[in-house]
């Protein structure tokens, strides 16, 4: 089951569209997605199978269960998805060193000492 031509693709699709819904719903339950945005997320997912006819289809090449295609597929269209709602989180420099040094010049002349707060 090599789909090669957009016909072929389709059917392949329409065929496989219980499943597709399976695995959608296996990766929603598996990232703990509220059943409002599993929803947008299925829509978001069924689109991008259709698009370009159908080409996410036209890749996979039978070196795996089509079950295990889809999975990886839908997985990643999830962290795709999940980005582009979220944005792309990075680390900063100094909270991924885990220490801050602070630096100053001390211009007081009658201080005894200081005191440094955390702003939350």
């Amino acid at each position: 089951m090599y789909p090669s031509e957009g016909r072929d693709r389709e059917a392949v699709f329409l065929s496989q569209l219980d499943l597709i819904e399976r695995v959608i719903a296996f990766v929603c339950a598996r990232q703990h997605v509220a059943s409002t945005d599993a929803d947008d997320f299925s829509s978001f997912v069924k689109l991008k199978f259709v698009e370009n006819d159908y080409a996410l289809l036209a890749k996979f090449e039978g070196r795996s269960s089509l079950r295990t295609f889809l999975t990886v597929v839908i997985q990643r269209l999830f962290l795709d998805h999940r980005i582009t709602a979220w944005g792309k989180w990075r680390p900063s420099a100094t909270a991924s060193s885990g220490q801050i040094n602070p630096a100053w010049t001390d211009n007081a002349k009658n201080e005894t000492g200081f005191k440094i707060e955390r702003s939350e």
